[in-house]
């Protein structure tokens, strides 16, 4: 720690004078000592538990559409606090208008649906609680997250109007870790997907004969886009390296 402390004294020193300039510079000096000597950087896991959605064929958050969903991460931790998250995850996403939502709407052509739904995810976590720390108190923490992902809906016939299969969307999330052992971490979390897109559950705000709908009228609202859910618990390992007290020449 003495040797870091000499190292941003210097580049402090060599900066002097350009404050605007040299704030970059300072924020990464800052970062760099932030982050913790001992190897505890990269962590690997898996996810099991369930997927969700919520759009025209399902205007509310319900237990009763959750759907198998898995997820494989990769989480490198920057330090105490915060960790940078990778992930790949896969569930089903399901929905029906039976009973439908409007009577007087008309009978659908195809009144449920059941999609898989892949993501690809990057998001950072922050921890509340310093959970690692050998000498701490704890060793569980709460946590938020949020990023960017891309996802694609597979299993719709055909399409109710020409859409890419490809969107962006925006997770966001709480969860809570408890350290088991110095290598592995049980967690549960719940996550948020907001999207740009109408189309998850192949309905979307148009005219009855685009969707199959008897009245003429629109079905779906052009303001309120489709959102999806993943949730369930983790189990990670995290790698560790011992840094060698001894210096060789």
């Amino acid at each position: 720690m003495q040797n870091s402390g000499k190292k941003l004294t210097a580049l402090i020193s060599t900066i002097k004078g350009r404050p605007l300039r040299a704030f970059p510079f300072f924020m990464l000096a800052f970062l760099w000592l932030l982050t913790p000597a001992a190897g505890q950087k990269h962590d690997i896991g898996i996810g099991l538990g369930a997927a969700n959605y919520t759009g025209e064929l399902s205007r509310s958050y319900s237990l009763l559409t959750h759907r198998p969903a898995g997820w494989l991460f990769y989480r490198y931790n920057l330090n105490e606090a915060v960790s940078l998250r990778g992930s790949l995850s896969l569930g089903l996403l399901t929905g029906s208008d039976q009973p439908p939502f409007d009577a007087f709407a008309g009978q659908r052509a195809d009144p449920s649906f059941t999609v898989t739904q892949t993501e690809i995810g990057a998001v950072v976590e922050y921890n509340f609680l310093d959970y690692k720390d050998p000498k701490s108190l704890v060793r569980w923490s709460p946590y938020f997250f949020g990023g960017v992902a891309v996802f694609m809906s597979r299993g719709h016939g055909q399409r109710a109007t020409d859409y890419s299969r490809i969107q962006p969307s925006i997770p966001v999330g709480i969860g809570i870790k408890y350290m088991l052992t110095p290598y592995l971490t049980l967690g549960y979390e719940w996550g948020a997907r907001k999207t740009f897109f109408d189309y998850i559950d192949n309905v979307g705000a148009f005219l009855p004969e685009e969707n199959g709908f008897d009245k003429d009228y629109q079905y779906g609202n052009i303001h309120n886009k489709d959102w999806y859910y993943f949730t369930g618990f983790t189990l990670s390992y995290t790698f560790w390296t011992i840094p060698c007290p001894f210096t060789f020449e």
